[in-house]
């Protein structure tokens, strides 16, 4: 068939398409070729053309039926009769076929209903299925955050982080097309921020409780230290040959390995450092190591700082309880730090240098305060106290590993202090004792206390005690075993002091020596020089002999000190003390000397000497009796406790002294003349002296011829020829001690008393002799 073009179509050309179409073998099927043509003339307004020539066609088909109707008649009705027989059963079966189709469509409606549901279910399962897909991909991630919240609330962060890492890098790509992905993945800086305040939250609680743990920690280490120190000890008595070895000496150290002890994981407190360790691994996760440090410290020095008090001044005034109290905080804290350090060592998170900063600036501030607080304490006890708590401390931080020079040399500074203290109290006893002494022979009553004395003077007697008799009288008054119990006790607390001191011993020693010369040369010694202006005889003897037995005892605690001093000094200790009792003593001697002579000049002063008598004496002069037995009492019983040499020497100086003032008298330009019974009665006079020396029956006196110038003086004046003192070796042999001007003068005064009596002739011949010896001897002189 030809194709339809649209366009300017006429009349003709319509019928010739309208034939066309139908002259061919049209069927029902081909009419679907007329909707062109129609379309063709409804566009050309040829509708009318169109219908006329299609009634035309169909009249001309309408004959050419009738024509074969007319011809074929007989077949036509016989065919319509079969038409119509056809046509009745057409219309049962068409009637049958709409039945059918009617049941066909209604199956069909049923099939098509189902087929759409059945659509429709795929769809919504397709749907249902993509949903369930995307909620599933969505589920696990909200599921992991969930169970992040849940890991932080359980305090397991470590896990929460890496969940943390498993939902950004895996889960969250999983639903990067979903738009609430984006809020997840905007949301894991908070969530990171959270797990990071948690196991800084955990971690400060665990400062906190390690802050409320640290005094228990430095009890436990104090406790263990002093143990140590006593096991120490008892090795060391045990065994001398470790007498050198100190605590936290490497000896020390390797002999207590068998006895390990941790002051923080013990049965009465356990540190638990997994907190720090999990906030040390997670911040170095999350790239932050360096703010944990920075936090870390700071944390730390606000913790030192809340150790520290403004003051060691309690209630109660119990200094040494409140600094006990504040180091073994510091000594927790100080145990932990170190503790901290070996726990996290190659994570930079503490060094050494950080930790020993803390404690030094801890140290200075304890010193600082333990000054303040003692500043104005006069208690040696306190101070004793506070230095056992001190050395405590550091021996126990020592063997931790830190630096205690500062401390070692502030417990020098506070020995210094108890030194004064000590001095102080010292010097206020012994002040008491001197001004309460009697300066009498101590009197003991039994045994017991005799023994007791000995054993605290240093007084040492060749008598056993059980050969004694009781009451008996020591030779030093009470003064003297007062001081040296005082000396001991004054000794025993210094080193009672330097007891587990080990360093600046020598200091030590020479400031014990020190104080022990200033105490007995400035408290004992100026004293007692003092009281030997008194003019009483028997307390200068009482003085002298304490100041004999101080001297003695001096030598022996010389020998006490360098017993106990530190072992690896050497050499004799020398107590300046020592030197000044000594010459205390002599100028004791020396005012004993100075009394006696007094004394002595005092019966001097009452002899009255009549030198030109008329008859002689019965008897030595009364004041020379007197002076004697005086003298003899006085050594018998005020002076028996002297030493022996003492008392030779106060015999010595007295009868020296006599000599002196009985050859001033002699030679006295008072005396204008002396006759036969005047040189007589001092000739008796002197022979009583020189009995009384022998009498003495000690032979150093004796043979000290004290009075032997007057000896030579008198038998000058009584001898028969006077010229043979003009004989030299005469002169050597029995004048030896006589000087020639006071032989002249004596001769002189004997010459005046011839010169004014009626002479015999022998009494002339003698005073011719003695004008001759007179001039002899001025010529001597002049020459």
């Amino acid at each position: 068939m030809a194709t339809v073009e649209m366009g300017d179509v006429s009349v003709d050309d319509l019928v010739q398409q309208v034939q066309a179409l139908y002259s061919s073998d049209t069927t029902d099927a081909d009419l679907q070729h007329l909707a062109p043509i129609i379309q063709l003339a409804c566009s050309s307004n040829r509708e009318a053309d169109l219908v006329h020539e299609l009634q035309a066609f169909a009249d001309r088909k309408e004959q050419e039926i009738e024509r074969l109707c007319n011809a074929n008649h007989a077949d036509f009705v016989a065919s319509v009769d079969q038409l119509l027989e056809v046509r009745q059963k057409t219309v049962q079966l068409r009637e049958q076929i709409i039945t059918l189709n009617d049941d066909v469509q209604e199956s069909g409606k049923l099939l098509g209903d189902k087929k759409k549901a059945l659509i429709d279910t795929r769809s919504i399962t397709r749907n249902v299925t993509d949903a369930h897909t995307a909620i599933t991909a969505a589920l696990r991630p909200l599921h992991t955050l969930q169970s992040i919240h849940a890991l932080i609330a359980e305090k397991k962060h470590y896990q929460a982080l890496r969940s943390l890492d498993e939902l950004q890098l895996i889960h969250l790509k999983d639903i990067s097309q979903y738009s609430f992905a984006k809020l997840l993945e905007s949301s894991m800086p908070a969530t990171q921020k959270m797990i990071q305040d948690a196991v800084m939250g955990d971690l400060r609680q665990w400062l906190l409780g390690v802050r409320e743990q640290s005094r228990l920690v430095g009890q436990l280490a104090f406790d263990e230290t002093d143990r140590r120190r006593r096991s120490w000890h008892d090795r060391i008595m045990s065994d001398p040959v470790l007498n050198n070895a100190k605590l936290n000496t490497a000896l020390e150290l390797v002999l207590n390995e068998m006895n390990p002890f941790s002051a923080i994981d013990n049965d009465r407190v356990r540190i638990d450092f997994t907190p720090l360790h999990e906030c040390i691994h997670i911040y170095s996760q999350l790239g932050l190591s360096e703010e944990l440090r920075t936090s870390f410290e700071q944390d730390r020095r606000r913790q030192r700082d809340l150790l520290l008090p403004a003051s060691l001044t309690v209630e109660g005034g119990d200094v040494a309880a409140s600094l006990e109290v504040l180091l073994e905080d510091i000594t927790g804290f100080a145990i932990i730090e170190q503790e901290t350090l070996k726990q996290t060592r190659g994570t930079n998170l503490r060094s050494s240098h950080e930790i020993h900063d803390l404690f030094a600036s801890l140290s200075t501030r304890v010193m600082s305060l333990t000054l303040s607080a003692l500043a104005k304490t006069s208690n040696p006890d306190t101070l004793l106290r506070v230095k056992n708590i001190l050395v405590l401390f550091i021996q126990t931080v020592e063997g931790q590993g830190y630096d205690t020079k500062t401390l070692n040399a502030f417990i020098l500074t506070l020995f210094e202090k108890y030194a004064g203290v000590l001095k102080e109290k010292f010097s206020i006893d012994f002040g008491q004792i001197v001004a309460e002494d009697d300066y009498m022979p101590m009197t003991i009553n039994d045994v017991e206390e005799y023994e007791k004395v000995c054993s605290v003077s240093w007084y040492k007697t060749d008598a056993p005690a059980e050969h004694m008799r009781f009451p008996c009288a020591l030779p030093f008054s009470q003064i003297f075993p007062l001081c040296c119990v005082d000396i001991r006790n004054f000794v025993n607390q210094y080193y009672l002091f330097s007891d587990e001191y080990t360093h600046s011993q020598n200091q030590v020693d020479d400031i014990l020596k020190n104080s022990l010369d200033e105490l007995l040369v400035q408290h004992v010694n100026k004293t007692l020089l003092q009281r030997l202006h008194t003019n009483n005889l028997g307390q200068v003897v009482q003085i002298i002999v304490n100041l004999e037995h101080f001297e003695n005892a001096c030598s022996e605690l010389e020998q006490l000190l360098a017993e106990t001093r530190s072992s690896h000094r050497t050499g004799a200790v020398k107590l300046k003390a020592t030197d000044e009792f000594g010459v205390s003593r002599k100028n004791a001697e020396k005012r004993i000397f100075e009394l006696v002579n007094s004394k002595i000049d005092d019966f001097l002063d009452i002899a009255e000497y009549d030198w030109a008598p008329s008859k002689p004496n019965i008897q030595p002069s009364s004041y020379l009796l007197e002076l004697v037995r005086w003298l003899r009492t006085v050594m018998q019983s005020t002076m028996v406790n002297l030493p022996q040499n003492i008392r030779v020497f106060i015999y010595f100086d007295a009868l020296d002294h006599l000599a002196s003032e009985l050859m001033k008298m002699l030679l006295s330009t008072s005396t204008r003349k002396y006759n036969e019974h005047g040189i007589a009665n001092f000739d008796k006079d002197i022979s009583y002296l020189e009995e009384f020396v022998e009498e003495l029956n000690d032979p150093s006196i004796s043979a000290a011829d004290t009075f032997l110038e007057l000896r030579q003086s008198v038998n000058l004046l009584r001898a028969e020829n006077v010229e043979e003192y003009l004989n030299t070796t005469t002169r050597m042999k029995s004048y030896s001690r006589l000087k020639p001007q006071n032989a002249i003068t004596m001769l002189e005064k004997q010459l005046a008393n011839s010169s004014t009596i009626s002479l015999s002739s022998l009494e002339r011949n003698k005073s011719m002799s003695l004008k001759r010896v007179l001039e002899n001897l001025r010529a001597s002189e002049r020459r």
